[in-house]
């Protein structure tokens, strides 16, 4: 797949009730707290959208993958940050669209990465961007916004093996 256009006290984090279960045409939300703890949470809401939309076991994993590293990348480099990183699905027929946002960002626009050569020996490469690099290939299609300290970050997947 290619990486389409590149445009540029403790809290227990859960998908919100008020957005479930997801209408047709609706997209599911969830709203997880800026920890790595909420990668439970955020596994869970994968999965749930994934059984409601009858996906199938590669498109749930690639959408996993693809939350899971968007979100560590928040949490882990805008540590200081606080507050809640919303995310959303929405199948629409063959695709699936998501959208993770951060209210309180730094500028990391996740499309202007340089490509990986995975085929380089580990020694001559430098260390970090695999993970966004992994980003690229399993969806069709990857967007950054930034705007008033928001980072918001759209993809969209084509299913492939989900009816």
């Amino acid at each position: 797949m290619s990486t389409g256009s590149r445009s540029t006290a403790r809290q227990r984090s859960t998908p919100s009730r008020r957005d479930a279960p997801a209408q047709r045409g609706a997209p599911l939300r969830c709203r997880l707290v800026r920890r790595l703890a909420g990668l439970r949470a955020l596994f869970a809401f994968v999965e749930r959208f994934g059984r409601d939309q009858r996906l199938g076991a590669l498109d749930r994993n690639a959408i996993a993958v693809v939350f899971e590293e968007l979100f560590t990348n928040m949490v882990r480099h805008n540590a200081r940050a606080t507050g809640v990183i919303a995310l959303d699905l929405l199948r629409q027929g063959p695709v699936v669209r998501g959208r993770i946002a951060d209210p309180r960002s730094r500028r990391f626009d996740v499309t202007a990465r340089p490509e990986v050569d995975v085929d380089q020996p580990l020694a001559a490469r430098e260390p970090g961007g695999l993970g966004l690099h992994l980003v690229h290939h399993l969806v069709d299609e990857l967007q950054y916004r930034y705007r008033d300290r928001r980072s918001t970050i759209t993809f969209r997947r084509a299913l492939v093996d989900s009816p």
